[in-house]
Parts: structure tokens; C-alpha cells; sequence
């Protein structure tokens, strides 16, 4: 997934804007308040402690930034979104969770939650 997205950065002209990896989410390897946006794509049900991925979403990103996770809406996310809510943060901007619909199917598989503005 990492190389379909920077295949699509670089077919959008942000290749030079945008970077992509894999992290371990309670350890995000990147500097206090470095990125804009933070996303995690279908792998919240795998996380082990939501509170310490909710300490990383909330360490990593800049004063004006945004934590977007995406994962299938049967998942636990009321456990991230709860990990998410605790943290002081993230109360400004507040956390949500949506549906994401796809057109095309019949059913919404999916859920996103997102973290207002940190800080």
C-alpha cells in the first residue's frame, strides 16, 4: 500500500510534498509536532493499546494538524475514539467517527474517525 500511494503522490505532483510509511503506532517515528496529517488505514484492529496509539496521534502532529484513521466499521473503534477523547489534545477540535460510504457498494464496510486540531 505504501508504494500504490507514492505511485499516486507522484501521478499527482505531490511526491515532493508527502511521504508514507509504516510505523509502529504506539512508537511513530517521527520528531514532536513535525507532521500535518496523521492516517492509519485498516489497521486499528490490530492495535494492542489504543492509549498509547492515542499518545502518539496526539505527540506527532503540528499545532494546525489533523489524525485521520480509517478502519472497517466493525472493528473497536469505540475504544479508539475513547483513547482519542481522553486525551486533552484533541479536545479543542474533538474526535469523531463517520461512516465512509462507497458509492458503488450496497453497505458502508467502512468507518473514519478523525481528531480535531491538537494543541
Amino acid at each position: 500500500m505504501i508504494a500504490v500511494a507514492g505511485r499516486a503522490a507522484t501521478a499527482t505532483g505531490l511526491h515532493d510534498r508527502i511521504s508514507f510509511q509504516v510505523a509502529d503506532v504506539a512508537a511513530l517515528p517521527c520528531d514532536d509536532h513535525s507532521v500535518d496529517v496523521v492516517v492509519s488505514t485498516l489497521s486499528l484492529h490490530h492495535w494492542p493499546d489504543p492509549a498509547a496509539a492515542a499518545a502518539e496521534f496526539a505527540r506527532v502532529p503540528r499545532p494546525v494538524g489533523r489524525v485521520m484513521i480509517y478502519d472497517v466499521r466493525f472493528a473497536a473503534l469505540g475504544r479508539a475514539v475513547a483513547a482519542l477523547g481522553a486525551r486533552p489534545e484533541f479536545r479543542p477540535g474533538g474526535v469523531r467517527r463517520a461512516p465512509v460510504r462507497v458509492r458503488w457498494y450496497p453497505v458502508t464496510p467502512f468507518a473514519r474517525i478523525t481528531a480535531g486540531t491538537p494543541r
